[in-house]
């Protein structure tokens, strides 16, 4: 039994309770009335003669006696990922990565969408053991219908927080894929303030085909709230009813597309005024 002596005279029914193995030193905790302090034995099973009331100090004196803690360290090698693609295409992302540091421990990667911040995948290594190389495991992921601005995140664990050592930000180009497509608005040049006016819109083809049933979107970019939906009719038109205080606007009509028709802008400026006859 360690710290014997700790439930003899004078400390009898004193308790030697053992507390946890740190970086090798095993911590007790002597309890006992007027006895109530940390000790350890180290890796020799030698008992020091050194106790602190705090277990924070005991593992203090400890670090000073060993060093400063070491962690793993991440490098990343290689974003994996294609260049491009196709709207809904599956595509393979992951990444090559390296432990740089002295010690083997857990290394954390991560990707997420750089423009939303939501988090695409999370992949965890562990004991991954000085300058060995690891690469995520097969993961297929669908290509959004935009640009794919990824940020590729690795790092290491310091007890439980994540400490990040390298980013790499890639950039995975939309590729259109199907049948191109024209939007067009109708839109009057000027409006007065506040009154109901019509904004026609119409999808088709680049040959001129109106395509039916699709959605398109609305938008005023000086004023955000105004997102309106609608889907085109059998002439590929939709009709949207708008007002606008005074000022000077973009219309825009957007049509995001499908796997098998292109997206499509049409963008006209308005201006909604009173009349110089009206405001006399």
């Amino acid at each position: 039994m360690v710290f014997e002596w700790a439930t003899q005279p004078p400390y009898d029914g004193g308790n030697v309770i053992f507390i946890e193995t740190y970086r090798g030193y095993d911590i007790y905790f002597l309890d006992h009335v007027g006895l109530q302090f940390y000790g350890f034995v180290d890796p020799d099973g030698v008992e020091a003669n050194i106790f602190h009331s705090l277990l924070s100090g005991i593992k203090t004196y400890i670090d000073g006696l060993i060093g400063e803690l070491e962690y793993p360290k991440a490098d990343l090698l290689t974003a994996i990922g294609p260049d491009s693609a196709t709207a809904g295409e599956s595509i393979i992302l992951g990444m090559q990565v390296k432990n740089v540091g002295a010690v083997a421990g857990q290394i954390w990667t991560q990707i997420y969408d750089g423009d939303t911040g939501d988090l695409v995948r999370m992949y965890t290594r562990y004991s991954v053991a000085p300058g060995e190389v690891f690469e995520w495991p097969t993961y297929l992921f669908t290509m959004p219908y935009k640009d794919w601005n990824l940020v590729y995140r690795v790092g290491h664990f310091e007890n439980s927080t994540m400490i990040e050592d390298e980013r790499i930000i890639k950039t995975i180009l939309l590729v259109a894929a199907g049948i191109p497509t024209t939007t067009t608005l109708t839109v009057p040049d000027s409006v007065n303030p506040e009154e109901l006016f019509d904004v026609v819109t119409k999808l088709t083809t680049e040959a001129g085909v109106p395509l039916a049933g699709m959605e398109m979107v609305l938008t005023v970019p000086e004023i955000p709230e105004i997102i309106l939906r609608a889907y085109t009719w059998t002439d590929g038109t939709c009709e949207f009813m708008l007002s606008l205080p005074q000022g000077t606007y973009t219309i825009r009509a957007d049509f995001f597309g499908t796997a098998a028709l292109q997206a499509s802008t049409s963008i006209n400026p308005i201006t909604s005024t009173t009349p110089i006859i009206e405001a006399l």
